[in-house]
């Protein structure tokens, strides 16, 4: 997609679509805001942003307003549904036209606008962006008919996915939690700059091609909490010696395509594999950029990482980043894993992620916090019968991250598990040799592409760089759709698949 975006925002004239609509035509996008005139006085509105006075409930009027912001616009790129009304109701209270209420404005609108839409996205493609909550998942009373609701706009959001990538077009929801602060992982509500910063990015290129049919969670850790966590947040994390990156699998792959992006950003390089050779040459070709080291680490021994961080913290003088990217992967069946095999997988997919960050957590507290990003897959949730060890190991990781956040949050501390669907680099590269294998993962796949590190890293970035912290614990699906999608094979004609993988292999 292109840098700057053409956008409808339903609802962006009042509450955070009136704030999603100005941050966005301040940022350079094109925007139509629809919604009623504000009950408040606003201020001016930056160029690039035009109100048009819609009726957020007039469904059959939706089109026209469509068509209004198409004509003003000249293209549409992206629909944010912006449209949020939080009404605490008790149960016994909860009247026939106050539930029809909550659901037209917060699930009816969206379909239909979502549907006014397409027209103006079938030929170029675009985006839609839903606002779901927290609240479809987590139950609170009072908030029965919200909770209903929102939790159809994450189920309708992966439907309107499956059904509208034909035409190119990516549908992803955006988790809020708008309540309850203190029973959050992060003990803040997400802001207004929060959601502004979490759009701006899901409309980006970075996201365009690894996100889709994705409920993006801006929830403070709600979702992944069961008990409440003590203890303050500690003061923001100190930034003034320059940030530092602790990386494994540092030497190809997805490891060394992060340590680009981030030698780029400013951001010092602690690269650790045992891969000596190719590391060594990552770190040189990084250094271009600014400061970068290869360390040689077996994250299968404690003692090994636990001497190798603390260098790098002597080293770079902080550790503020760590990727736990080193992993290993088997094919064998149940009947064929030995106990070596099980232990050696183990140590390197799963113990060695929870070593490294409890060392570099050491080093981060000390200068106010940090960022921890495990790598896992889709693999942990989706199953072929020759992933036990490698699946198992994932998803076990996985839980670990939920614990790991609520253990690390008083230290300021984000923990994040990424789950990439099948990424070319060197551990599955001659998959590229296999036609029967392309196909099947085009069909699979709702983006209908196969994913580059380049495709994916731009996540993990937004993940580790962004100012937001309240999202922690999470599971961040970067697949394409293919979580969704897998079971939907809708036969589309695609022939451009093959032109990409010849231009892209």
């Amino acid at each position: 997609m292109k840098r700057h975006k053409a956008v409808i925002v339903m609802g962006g004239s009042i509450g955070i679509g009136s704030s999603i609509s100005r941050h966005l035509a301040a940022a350079g996008h094109r925007v139509v805001a629809l919604g009623p005139a504000p009950e408040r006085s606003e201020p001016s509105s930056p160029p690039g942003l035009l109100m048009v006075e819609t009726d957020l409930l007039r469904v059959d009027t939706f089109a026209a307003r469509m068509r209004e912001a198409h004509e003003a616009l000249g293209t549409v790129d992206v629909l944010v549904n912006a449209l949020d009304d939080y009404s605490p109701t008790p149960l016994a209270e909860t009247t026939p036209a106050a539930w029809s209420a909550t659901l037209d404005y917060n699930l009816k609108s969206v379909f239909f606008s979502s549907q006014a839409v397409v027209p103006y996205m079938s030929d170029a493609g675009g985006m839609i962006i839903n606002l779901s909550s927290a609240r479809a998942y987590v139950a609170a009373r009072d908030q029965v008919a919200y909770s209903a609701a929102k939790c159809g706009v994450a189920a309708m959001t992966r439907e309107l996915a499956t059904d509208l990538g034909r035409y190119g077009i990516k549908c992803d929801s955006l988790m809020l939690f708008a309540d309850g602060a203190d029973a959050t992982l992060s003990q803040q509500t997400p802001s207004d700059a929060d959601v502004c910063e979490a759009v701006s990015f899901l409309i980006s290129e970075g996201s365009y091609q690894a996100l889709d049919a994705f409920d993006y969670p801006l929830d403070g850790g709600l979702t992944v909490l069961l008990d409440r966590i003590d203890g303050g947040s500690p003061a923001p994390p100190d930034d003034s010696g320059g940030r530092v990156a602790v990386i494994t699998g540092g030497s190809g792959g997805l490891g060394a395509a992060s340590a680009r992006i981030f030698a780029r950003k400013g951001i010092r390089i602690a690269l650790l594999d045992v891969l000596d050779e190719e590391g060594r040459a990552v770190a040189e070709e990084i250094r271009e950029y600014g400061d970068a080291e290869y360390y040689h680490c077996d994250v299968a021994s404690n003692t090994e990482i636990t001497t190798t961080v603390d260098a790098i913290a002597q080293r770079f003088g902080r550790i503020d980043i760590l990727y736990n990217a080193a992993a290993i992967t088997s094919r064998k069946r149940t009947p064929e894993i030995t106990e070596d095999d099980w232990d050696r997988f183990m140590d390197i997919d799963l113990k060695g992620p929870f070593y490294m960050a409890r060392a570099c957590a050491a080093h981060m507290r000390k200068t106010g916090g940090g960022r921890i990003v495990n790598f896992s897959s889709m693999l942990s949730t989706l199953s072929h019968g020759r992933h036990t060890l490698y699946g198992g190991a994932k998803e076990a990781l996985n839980s670990m991250t939920r614990a790991m956040g609520a253990a690390l949050k008083p230290d300021n501390i984000q923990v994040f598990s990424v789950l990439p669907a099948y990424v070319i680099t060197p551990m599955i590269e001659f998959r590229l040799s296999d036609p029967e294998w392309i196909a099947r993962n085009y069909r699979q796949s709702l983006s209908k592409v196969l994913l580059y590190p380049e495709h994916v890293t731009d996540v993990f970035d937004f993940l580790t760089t962004s100012e937001t912290s309240a999202t922690s614990g999470h599971k961040i699906y970067v697949d394409t759709g293919y979580l969704n999608f897998r079971y939907k094979l809708v036969p589309w004609d695609e022939p451009a698949v093959a032109e990409g993988v010849a231009s892209h292999a």
